[in-house]
């Protein structure tokens, strides 16, 4: 807990407001380490913000659950009123007038002048909201956030077109109130279903539903997932990323040029030598398995948890998880080595294929890579295999643990090597659930030597940014939104039996 504080104190006193007096309540996302500069970045492809300083409380979110644990916990109220003031100060001045927030992939505000900048479109990717910690602070501007969320990312609610960018501008239509039509897979279309906004956009409606009771939103949570589970190749069970292609509105015939208005990017570098199947969505490269089988999983894990056993979508969201978790494991999955293969989702091992031209996924003459099964992989395999007791989820997760050097994790009789040097938040997150679903104190010992190693300062792992700040070189700052002092807390909270106290939802 020493640890944890220090992480907040030094966060609180060098990320803060420093451009004014009285100073703002927003804080820089990161600081570094040595001269404790604000990070600051020339963003965008598109867009010209010449060094801002980045304040983005979409990607602050591991930051504003580790106040509110600390007053959970602690009873630290000047905590939980920093978190407060943060949020009501967002609320007041950067929800746009249809509900969105000036936050997230293209949008956020510089905190030198205080004025939200970037691209105009509003998205969300691997985000997941601390959606029940921001309801408690204000309940009507959360709900409407997370109805203007879903409004201006579905373009057309009967086929389920969604894509990743929301306008700022879209007047509220008919919501859950839409009609669907159901389609078929891989219809062409101008938004792309891109699951690291699919996944937010199912973790939206779900906490919207526990919110407010509202069914038709769970309902529509139901469809986004089907869409993605009816995509997934018949024969194996792999997939996809994407359950729709974008429609080529233009032509060029050079393929460094990636831009989706020239159609599917796997089809047009790829297909000449893989044929029909290879399409975007059933590309299974490290990136996007990253997503689909890590945190996309783990929002229907949590919800299918958090929704009940009585709930039917719930228990739907769970074996669509497990189900998919256990194609990947039979066709990518090497246990020997702990690597898993990139695949197309028809099953066939890309492992080594070169690139006959340049485009999308690299260089002409570079190939597909095999990818290491990391913390984030058996914590979502371990979680899945705890919840279900699905014999091929124990075993691919048992061989992860042991690869990752943490011994045999056998629920009946685990024999672990707590002299573990292993930091990684993510395999600490993988105990903490292996203890909260077997009840095995095993687990909870192991999660603790992790937690003991990371405050500590035992840094052997790569396996610590989110997938936020890995866009980024994180080496020199020091990123509030860490994993390490929010998994830190988390096993803490486990140890007072209050781990369900404490918002750890999506661990991203």
């Amino acid at each position: 807990m020493r640890y944890v504080i220090k992480f907040v104190e030094d966060a609180l006193r060098y990320a803060a407001d420093n451009y004014r007096q009285p100073a703002s309540s927003l804080l820089a996302d990161a600081y570094h380490k040595e001269t404790k500069e604000h990070f600051s970045h020339d963003y965008g492809r598109y867009w010209e913000c010449p060094n801002m300083v980045y304040s983005n409380l979409a990607h602050q979110m591991n930051f504003m659950r580790i106040l509110n644990a600390l007053y959970i916990l602690e009873g630290k109220k000047e905590y939980q009123k920093v978190f407060e003031d943060n949020y009501n100060y967002y609320v007041k001045h950067y929800q746009s007038k249809n509900g969105l927030f000036h936050w997230g992939g293209h949008r956020m505000v510089d905190l030198k002048s205080l004025e939200p900048d970037g691209e105009m479109n509003h998205e969300l990717k691997n985000d997941y909201p601390a959606y029940p910690l921001l309801l408690n602070i204000d309940r009507e501007k959360t709900i409407k956030y997370m109805e203007a969320f879903w409004n201006a990312h579905v373009y057309n609610w009967g086929s389920l077109e969604i894509s990743r960018h929301g306008d700022y501008e879209l007047k509220m239509g008919r919501l859950w109130d839409n009609d669907f039509t159901d389609p078929e897979p891989f219809i062409e279309v101008e938004g792309l279903s891109f699951i690291n906004t699919g996944s937010d956009l199912i973790f939206a409606a779900c906490e919207y539903y526990k919110a407010t009771g509202n069914e038709k939103a769970l309902l529509w949570a139901k469809r986004l997932d089907y869409m993605y589970f009816k995509a997934r190749d018949k024969k194996t069970g792999l997939g996809v990323y994407q359950f729709n292609q974008p429609r080529a509105t233009q032509y060029t015939d050079d393929f460094s040029i990636t831009e989706s208005y020239f159609g599917d990017r796997a089809k047009r570098q790829l297909g000449p030598e893989l044929g029909e199947a290879c399409l975007e969505g059933n590309m299974i490269l490290e990136g996007k398995a990253r997503t689909l089988y890590g945190s996309a999983a783990l929002v229907l894990l949590h919800e299918a948890y958090t929704l009940g056993d009585s709930c039917e979508i719930g228990k739907t969201f769970l074996d669509h998880c497990c189900s998919g978790l256990e194609a990947f494991a039979r066709y990518a999955y090497i246990p020997k080595t702990n690597m898993f293969r990139p695949v197309l989702a028809d099953g066939r091992d890309l492992t080594g294929f070169e690139l006959k031209r340049d485009g999308y996924y690299g260089k002409k003459g570079s190939t597909l890579n095999q990818y290491h099964a990391d913390g984030l992989f058996f914590l979502v395999f371990a979680k899945a295999a705890a919840m279900t007791d699905r014999n091929l989820l124990w075993q691919t997760a048992s061989q992860m643990a042991k690869s990752l050097g943490f011994g045999d994790i056998s629920n009946d009789s685990p024999n672990m090597g707590y002299d573990t040097q292993s930091s990684c938040p993510y395999c600490l997150f993988a105990f903490l659930n292996l203890h909260l679903f077997t009840k095995n104190k095993a687990y909870l010992d192991m999660a603790d030597a992790i937690a003991i190693n990371i405050a500590s300062g035992v840094s052997d792992n790569k396996d610590s940014s989110t997938l936020y700040q890995s866009r980024f070189d994180k080496s020199e700052y020091i990123w509030i939104n860490s994993l390490e002092p929010l998994a830190v807390i988390s096993c803490e909270a486990a140890k007072q039996g209050k781990l369900n106290e404490i918002d750890t939802s999506i661990y991203i």
